[in-house]
């Protein structure tokens, strides 16, 4: 049986062993790079064999295989490597039943196919896997890589890019317009109010330091759904609080105790939260209590934002 037979025989589909899990499957193809066509089970590596001998010597980066059988691509990417978004310059299609070759050149193009999530090309275990990775997450927590299709081409991709507010440096997404993205991505600060079953932290410190023996008011400024009201009261501890989306009619009062908790890193204006912060300080007559959340392992997988950086459930957060 000769290489041609091999290739033709059954699908690529077919012999392309599961357990890989290798390249990026789009429709009926699959897009794998050079360097990693060798982990290719040995028919899809015959075939492509074929396929580079029908070709000629030609430049190529990318192996789009059909999954149905019969033809395979060479893509030739410029910079796959250093370009985030590698743009297609030729393409070589190869039928491998009538041994024909068409090709694609997208060279003088000004508006050419690019590529997106580059690093499924690439196996695992190559050096700038996660950073690719990391980049494709960031995109996705942004909603730029929704409807994917119509971003197939460098025009199009860059409007998106430019309308979100966004744009890419080297492999990290930056935000260059705050504005634009808070449209885009709508953020949405109540996302962040937790429901809660227990006192939340602040006030389990102030609970640890005797503060809560019902002798002193406690206002929860930037209440939330009122969790730590509810189980303020059933302990006997008169309090009141105001929220600007849960309870924005709520009257701000003058306390003891002001509880400024986990509220101001979700704001994603600085001047806002030193406005908030000073009013805070305004309502507390002895003691204002203020937390934070500090920097997870998390937070450098989020994309920048501001001072800060956006979740993937569309909140800000300001880690400290």
């Amino acid at each position: 049986m000769d290489m041609k037979e091999m290739a033709t025989l059954e699908t690529l589909d077919e012999t392309i062993h599961p357990a890989l899990n290798l390249g990026k499957r789009v429709g009926g193809y699959l897009y794998v790079h050079r360097s990693a066509c060798d982990a290719l089970d040995e028919t899809a590596k015959a075939a492509l064999s074929l396929a580079e001998q029908l070709a000629g010597k030609v430049d190529w980066n990318v192996a789009k295989l059909s999954l149905e059988g019969g033809s395979i691509s060479l893509l030739d990417y410029a910079l796959f490597f250093d370009s985030a978004f590698p743009e297609l310059t030729r393409s070589y299609r190869i039928d491998l039943t009538d041994e024909t070759v068409r090709v694609l050149d997208y060279s003088e193009g000004s508006n050419r196919p690019v590529l997106h999530r580059k690093e499924l090309l690439l196996s695992p275990e190559h050096p700038r896997y996660a950073e690719y990775a990391q980049l494709t997450a960031a995109l996705e927590r942004a909603g730029l890589l929704q409807n994917s299709h119509a971003v197939g081409y460098h025009r199009q991709w860059q409007e998106r890019l430019s309308t979100g507010g966004y744009c890419v440096i080297g492999h990290t997404l930056e935000v260059v317009d705050p504005d634009a993205v808070r449209e885009q991505a709508e953020v949405q600060r109540h996302r962040t109010a937790l429901r809660r079953y227990s006192f939340s932290r602040p006030m389990q410190a102030l609970a640890r330091h005797g503060y809560l023996d019902g002798r002193r008011v406690v206002f929860d400024y930037g209440c939330g759904r009122g969790d730590d009201l509810r189980l303020l009261e059933l302990n006997g501890v008169p309090s009141s609080g105001w929220d600007p989306h849960f309870r924005p009619g709520a009257e701000k009062v003058m306390a003891p105790i002001v509880n400024l908790g986990f509220v101001i890193n979700v704001i994603e204006q600085p001047e806002e939260r030193v406005r908030v912060l000073a009013d805070a300080f305004a309502h507390a007559q002895e003691l204002l209590v203020v937390a934070v959340m500090l920097q997870g392992t998390s937070a450098a997988e989020h994309a920048a934002f501001g001072d800060g950086v956006l979740t993937s459930r569309g909140t800000f957060q300001k880690y400290l």
